[in-house]
């Protein structure tokens, strides 16, 4: 039987910026018969928490896998992982990428998103109402940013951020960091080291399980693959991305907006 279940927030568990009735009480039968889950994602831990407590989810039970997988944490708030960028490699990416005038955003802390003025402000404001976190705005991310940041956002329209990703591809690799998209308008950079499989590889240490035997993987799109891989069972969501689809064991009928992370647990958990 499995022991963990690590579930991606956007585009997975979330309708929107809700939570399907059938994958809360999924959740809840699960961590009644004592699986643990996490939560895991691209989004800050205060965001999490808001849908961990919105599911009434128990903290015994309950692991929190923020930013990709850089920040995480155990159901009492103490921290199991901490990866962040460095100053030098924020500053090199901020160089290559303000070319493309699309916002720029850095996350500092699990409730700190620095901004530039200069950036499209309706854009991050946008962004952050639905993160539950307040933006600061500085002049100058040279000036403003004081802190090693866990992730820099590109946030825009498709086609500018697809020519950053080539650009980066092409002309961007004299230092190492992971880039991916977790969205069509949400281009995404990390520290080289952190992916959601290390994450759940971490979590996992924690409770003295191994992932590759113990754990199921639920995700849609490309920064969900490594915790897919990672897993004992991969699951894609029937709306994820078709590569994702590829390298998964299971692919469910459902896509997020009709349960489909309920599907998965009343298969092989329930």
């Amino acid at each position: 039987m499995y022991k963990l279940v690590a579930i991606d927030a956007d585009g997975t568990l979330l309708d929107g910026q809700t939570v399907p009735k059938e994958n809360i009480r999924a959740i809840n039968e699960a961590q009644q018969k004592g699986v643990y889950v996490a939560l895991c994602s691209g989004r800050s831990m205060v965001s999490l928490k808001h849908f961990a407590k919105l599911i009434n989810m128990l903290p015994k039970y309950t692991h929190i896998i923020s930013f990709h997988g850089a920040l995480v944490f155990d159901g009492s708030g103490n921290i199991l992982r901490d990866n962040r960028m460095n100053l030098e490699l924020s500053l090199y990416l901020i160089n290559k990428l303000r070319k493309f005038k699309q916002a720029m955003a850095f996350y500092t802390n699990q409730n700190e998103l620095i901004c530039e003025y200069q950036n499209d402000s309706d854009v991050i404001l946008k962004y952050s109402g639905g993160s539950f976190v307040n933006p600061t705005f500085v002049d100058s991310f040279e000036a403003g940013l004081k802190k090693s940041p866990y992730k820099l956002m590109l946030l825009g329209d498709s086609g500018p951020l697809k020519e950053a990703e080539d650009y980066m591809l092409e002309n961007g690799r004299d230092m190492n960091y992971q880039m991916f998209f977790s969205s069509k308008r949400l281009l995404e950079f990390t520290h080289s080291s952190t992916t959601k499989g290390k994450g759940l590889t971490c979590v996992c240490k924690s409770l003295g399980l191994e992932a590759s035997k113990d754990a199921i993987a639920i995700g849609d799109s490309f920064n969900d693959i490594s915790m897919i891989e990672t897993a004992a069972l991969g699951c894609c969501m029937a709306n994820g991305e078709d590569r994702v689809k590829a390298l998964s064991g299971y692919v469910t009928e459902k896509d997020n907006k009709n349960c489909g992370v309920a599907e998965i647990f009343d298969k092989y958990i329930l």
